[in-house]
């Protein structure tokens, strides 16, 4: 095998961050790159070379159904995206606030409507 192609790959763990990094050696070039998703569902591969300026390389696009968006609904909440309002509470809970969940925002999710007695 030509020595441009042997295998320069690297992964970084830091269990601390939660995080990730792979690293490759490419015709004695490096390139780091990751992998992110955003909250709206976006898929990107960022790239750099030698740790300076950061690009896309790639980019999956933002789910067309809105129930697909981590957390749409947030904590205890149900997304049913052929319903409108889309987001409801679980039986037994409620919107933990009410004002944001009356604009849109349920993000906040639901709370326990009574609290459990042990």
């Amino acid at each position: 095998m030509d020595d441009q192609y042997r295998s320069g790959f690297n992964l970084e763990d830091n269990a601390q961050q939660g995080t990730k990094y792979f690293s490759f050696n490419l015709f004695a070039k490096t390139i780091e790159a990751f992998m992110d998703v955003s909250f709206e569902g976006v898929l990107r591969l960022i790239y750099t070379k030698h740790s300076e300026n950061w690009k896309t390389f790639w980019e999956a696009p933002a789910a067309k159904n809105p129930c697909d968006k981590y957390g749409a609904c947030g904590p205890f909440g149900v997304c049913k995206s052929s319903e409108s309002p889309i987001c409801k509470c679980l039986k037994g809970f409620v919107p933990k606030s009410h004002e944001e969940w009356s604009r849109g925002n349920r993000a906040e999710g639901c709370v326990r409507q009574a609290q459990i007695v042990l």
